[in-house]
């Protein structure tokens, strides 16, 4: 996944052990202390994506700058140096995704495959995901590939058309999930309390940890957390 290894695995394994500590010893409490149940996923200003229909769009490709990598720098941009993929699976095989190159470009195929990965399955539709999204899973699968676990992601949901949305139980009204900034995913062998305090750690939108359903929601909208521990159908 990282090219070269030696020095440069060594120091970023290290940078990631730092953070992982920080989440291992997070108390429960503090996890826990501003939970807001059924809070609304979408954050103020956002505008809905352009819908692309096929993956092929070129248009559909955003322009994303390569991360500054500096001793100095953000850890999280430090795990996401050099090219960026995602090992995912949707009812159906793995697939190994390179969204970005090395040089900081965007890789075409790799991104629209992503955005189909991701689409409305019920409705058939495919839209210009966020690529904060994806980098989002990119650094919590590195993160705890780094730390020997196997974390092939699962994704459950991805975008909604407006009619998907409002046939999904307990979706919010105005759900990142609409403006191809949210996905609900699993990890094998990893719970959604663990997934759900690395997404925290990483991430700086917003966080559903879903104890008794198995899943995290991730999405790139406003900060903020939430646990639910509602059980499908209840």
């Amino acid at each position: 996944m990282v090219g070269t290894v030696n020095r440069a695995g060594t120091t970023r394994r290290s940078v990631l052990l730092v953070a992982a500590w920080a989440t291992m010893w997070r108390p429960a409490a503090s996890f826990a202390q501003n939970v807001i149940e059924n809070s609304p996923e979408a954050g103020p200003g956002w505008e809905p994506p352009k819908q692309i229909g096929t993956v092929s769009t070129p248009t559909a490709t955003p322009v994303v700058a390569g991360p500054p990598v500096t001793a100095a720098g953000d850890w999280r941009q430090f795990l996401l140096s050099g090219e960026r993929s995602i090992v995912v699976r949707r009812n159906g095989p793995r697939r190994r995704i390179r969204y970005m190159n090395h040089d900081g470009s965007v890789d075409r195929d790799g991104y629209g495959l992503a955005c189909f990965m991701l689409r409305d399955v019920r409705a058939g539709k495919v839209v210009a995901m966020d690529p904060k999204l994806l980098d989002v899973l990119c650094g919590i699968q590195r993160w705890m590939e780094f730390n020997g676990r196997t974390a092939d992601i699962e994704l459950l949901s991805g975008f909604r058309t407006g009619v998907t949305n409002q046939a999904t139980e307990g979706a919010a009204r105005n759900s990142m999930h609409l403006y191809g900034k949210a996905a609900d995913i699993h990890i094998d062998g990893a719970s959604s309390a663990l997934v759900g305090a690395m997404v925290q750690v990483f991430n700086r939108g917003g966080t559903g940890v879903y104890l008794n359903r198995g899943f995290v929601h991730v999405d790139t909208g406003a900060q903020r957390t939430w646990v639910s521990t509602a059980r499908r159908g209840s």
